[in-house]
């Protein structure tokens, strides 16, 4: 029977990932494996039906968990954590993790160990959570330095909506946007703009007061999205615009051209946040960390966002001001070198640039999104950035949008 369960699941999976691939014969030879009690073939199942169906998928998954396969109890806590096809419940995951944990699932291990660590934050100050990151990776003779270095953020969680269940200069990602009259629809090299968000300042100051932006009004971010400019390259200025809006009494919903919009709506509701500088930065290189000490400042850095502070893991990282979430390199040296005509970024001392790139700030992150549709090259995020006189003094007209990804 075991035979025969394990040869029918190994032709399941053939016919999904191999050369003459037939998804429906595959997932007919799948279910039969489950039936003969096949743990492996649960799995594949709850991955392959879940796609379309969340919750036949965790059906799948849980009669693995019945026939004690760890790989199924992994999928089925990922599920209940982050609420995908089913209510959130930390406790049946935790529950689910620790014996795949204990039964040496290294994934379960690590998704355990997060889940922890962002229960105990959600007790904590950011600033005591940032502490006991620095004593969990053994940074503590570097903490000083790694403190100074850290800059608030507002992150925006978001929550799937429909533009007419949003009033009028709400933030949200995608929908159709919320323009003054005289406002004329954003342009770049090759057409009008798609629509990416709008934030209210009013709720950001809430959550970050003293950050410099006006309480009022309404800022509008605009890309093109079909061509993709990575901002490598002088032209590709055009490619990003921000509107600033200060009455919002006058704002109405406006339909973009063609009367589609390019994304779907997704509400952003603002939380403070704080940020480490990423590795190949200005910031980081000034800590003067040896390399094991770097490879685990590295570490600390890449779970930070998602495990040490109490937002769920896994969630797209939309932000305002901070330090960005950065894929490849520090932009605002990028920006500097491409308003420059291009330099060498490698080159061992480039103090005029290092010091001309120290007056660009993050504006506004957005990140790949699901829920919106939305999808930056390959997993990659859009950077909207400014100078800080330009921000002190209201002028959104000098931005500068820089693509990273994978």
């Amino acid at each position: 029977m075991e035979l025969k369960a394990e040869g029918l699941f190994r032709q399941g999976q053939a016919l999904l990932a191999g050369r003459e691939q037939s998804p429906q014969r595959a997932v007919a030879l799948l279910t039969e494996a489950a039936d003969l009690g096949h743990g492996g073939a649960c799995l594949a199942l709850g991955r392959r039906v879940g796609r379309d169906d969340p919750q036949a998928g965790l059906v799948w998954l849980r009669r693995g968990v019945e026939l004690g396969d760890d790989g199924c109890r992994y999928e089925v806590a990922v599920r209940l954590l982050r609420g995908f096809g089913a209510p959130v419940d930390e406790v049946a995951a935790a529950e689910l993790l620790q014996t795949a944990a204990d039964h040496g699932h290294a994934w379960a291990a690590v998704q355990l160990a997060g889940l922890r660590r962002r229960q105990a934050s959600r007790a904590r100050t950011p600033q005591a959570s940032l502490a006991a990151a620095i004593a969990e990776y053994d940074l503590q003779p570097h903490a000083d330095r790694i403190t100074a270095a850290v800059l608030p953020s507002v992150r925006l969680m978001g929550t799937p909506t429909r533009d007419e269940d949003q009033p009028v200069g709400a933030s949200k990602l995608g929908g159709v946007p919320d323009l003054g009259p005289e406002v004329d629809w954003p342009r770049g090299a090759g057409g009008p703009l798609l629509f990416i968000a709008q934030i209210n300042p009013s709720a950001v100051t809430t959550c970050l007061p003293g950050c410099g932006l006006a309480g009022g009004g309404l800022l509008s971010f605009f890309y093109d999205a079909d061509a993709q400019p990575w901002g490598l390259k002088p032209g590709d200025r055009a490619g990003g615009r921000v509107v600033y809006a200060a009455d919002t009494g006058s704002l109405r919903r406006t339909a973009p051209p063609g009367g589609v919009a390019a994304f779907r709506a997704v509400a952003l509701s603002p939380r403070l946040e704080l940020t480490l500088p990423a590795g190949r930065t200005m910031e980081a290189r000034a800590f003067g960390l040896d390399d094991d000490a770097w490879d685990r400042y590295i570490d600390l850095r890449d779970v930070f966002a998602d495990d040490f502070q109490p937002q769920d893991s896994g969630t797209a990282r939309h932000r305002m001001f901070g330090h960005p979430d950065a894929i490849q390199g520090d932009m605002r040296r990028r920006i500097e070198a491409t308003l420059r005509g291009g330099v060498d970024l490698d080159a061992a001392a480039t103090p005029e640039l290092d010091e001309a790139a120290k007056r660009w700030m993050l504006l506004l992150q957005v990140d790949s999104d699901n829920d919106a549709e939305m999808m930056w090259g390959d997993a990659g995020r859009l950077f909207f950035w400014i100078t800080r006189e330009a921000f002190l003094a209201g002028d959104f007209s000098a931005m500068f949008v820089q693509l990273q990804c994978n």
